[in-house]
């Protein structure tokens, strides 16, 4: 899950093992999804890269956070 900032804040939900649950979208909801994966982040001084990946590797979702200094 990928969670609109929050006092410039972005939070990140992933989690790696276990079962698969049920995610709602709300209103602060940029992106969730309930199947098997994980999350890739690249971070440099100018920005932070965040990509959910599926079992298979496949990018479900990408986007990237500038640095705010």
């Amino acid at each position: 899950q990928l969670l609109k900032p929050k006092n410039n804040v972005h939070y990140v939900v992933s989690g790696g093992g276990g079962q698969t649950r049920s995610t709602h979208w709300a209103d602060n909801t940029v992106f969730a999804a309930t199947n098997y994966g994980f999350v890739w982040v690249q971070l440099n001084e100018a920005e932070m890269l965040v990509q959910f990946l599926g079992r298979d590797g496949e990018v479900l979702y990408a986007t990237t956070i500038p640095n705010r200094q």
